[in-house]
């Protein structure tokens, strides 16, 4: 008698663990580009270049009320050009962050502002079950009472969320280490194990969670720009936005990855790390590539991945 009664709870528990709802409900590509925050007050007189601008532009604002309509529990932002550690992927554990941005104006429209509440706990709990096997470690700014600051490669993306949304949402944020300058394809193996890793430590969580990658794309293409013209950099980005459009792991991993170290993108290691971490579940993803230009020396990239319940026909 006792077991025709467990029986069916058994049964339930069974369903429920198979069909449990998806932790990660959406990633989301942005640049921190400042020729792309706001156009009205941009210092580009080529009206192509503006013209690309605009459309970077209206391409995140559309993203951000895409990426907000989800109301995640926890945003996880991967970041270039946070505070970095030489060698490990760093996670921020204050309880809030700050900064501020100013982009190519003067006037206080132009200035833009980040305010958020931290996932400390989550960072802690993340870096003890990741340290023992990739290069990564936490920070702490000063003390737990203090405020971490954010500057551009962070305040630029979480500008196209709506600010409400942050009232109740947390971000956990990830720094990409200095030693990405450095024949950054050489890490690849690396940060695909490293985006797997992270997708397993989220999809065990209650809350639900986004991905947010800041990123620009190939540093390279204008003689007039601080890293010169590489002929690289538009194949680099081609090749960016194809696997944006598709996730074929070879247009990033292969044909991206050997232009990368002449290409100079900041973004490229935590593509691959969202790469890994797409890849890393048996969940399934529909990719959109919003837009991929460059209206100055670099490229930018605007894309969402949102995940599919069937998987049938999805390579």
């Amino acid at each position: 008698m006792g077991s025709r009664i467990l029986l069916p709870w058994l049964l339930l528990c069974l369903f429920h663990i198979q069909f449990a709802a998806p932790k990660i409900i959406g990633a989301f590509v942005l640049p921190h580009g400042g020729q792309m925050i706001d156009p009205t007050h941009s210092d580009l007189h080529n009206a192509t270049a503006l013209d690309f601008a605009w459309t970077l532009h209206r391409s995140a604002v559309s993203l951000g009320k895409a990426a907000t309509a989800l109301r995640p529990d926890i945003i996880l932002l991967t970041t270039p050009h946070g505070i970095a550690d030489r060698n490990n992927f760093l996670f921020y554990t204050n309880s809030r962050a700050k900064g501020r941005y100013r982009s190519t104006c003067k006037t206080p429209r132009c200035l833009f502002q980040a305010n958020v509440t931290l996932a400390e706990d989550l960072s802690e709990s993340v870096t003890d079950h990741l340290e023992m096997d990739h290069n990564v470690s936490s920070l702490l700014a000063y003390d737990e009472h203090s405020v971490m600051p954010l500057r551009w490669a962070e305040v630029v993306p979480l500008h196209f969320f709506a600010r409400g949304l942050f009232a109740k949402t947390k971000v956990l944020v990830m720094s990409v280490p200095q030693r990405r300058k450095k024949n950054v394809s050489s890490m690849i193996p690396e940060l695909i194990a490293l985006g797997e890793s992270v997708y397993s430590e989220l999809d065990a969580l209650s809350e639900t969670v986004v991905m947010l990658t800041s990123a620009d794309l190939a540093h390279t293409h204008s003689s007039d720009g601080p890293y010169g013209f590489s002929e690289a950099a538009e194949p680099f980005d081609k090749a960016c936005g194809k696997w944006a459009e598709t996730l074929d792991k070879k247009q990033l991993l292969g044909v991206a990855a050997s232009y990368a170290n002449k290409a100079l993108s900041c973004g490229y290691p935590g593509l691959v790390i969202l790469h890994g971490l797409l890849k890393g579940g048996k969940q399934c993803w529909t990719p959109k590539l919003y837009a991929n230009l460059h209206p100055t020396y670099y490229g930018m990239m605007v894309a969402s991945f949102l995940p599919i319940e069937n998987c049938d026909n999805v390579v």
